[in-house]
């Protein structure tokens, strides 16, 4: 069975991801970020593996979030335009 993620790396990995929506001009205080924030948390704190959509309104996106458990994965957030919008033109 492989190595659960150490805390650090998931200290780490969650800081990477969180300082990248800021980058994108999100406000802590945007919904879509404090429910990021708040997976991020429980996750450095148990370790336990999470994977689920979060809304980012101002974004007009979703992000699809991958907290892995195991050392050899890394954690993952992908904004997606959401289903609606990309069929548009269809």
């Amino acid at each position: 069975m492989p190595d659960p993620k150490p805390k650090e790396d998931r200290v780490k990995e969650s800081i990477e991801i969180l300082k990248k929506l800021r980058d994108l001009g999100l406000s802590e205080r945007e919904p879509g970020y404090v429910l990021t924030k708040q997976k991020f948390s429980e996750w450095v704190a148990t370790g336990e593996a999470w994977t689920g959509d979060i809304d980012f309104p101002m974004l007009q996106r979703k992000a699809e979030i991958v907290l892995p458990a195991r050392a050899d994965r890394v954690a993952s957030l992908l904004l997606k335009a959401p289903f609606n919008a990309r069929n548009r033109n269809h």
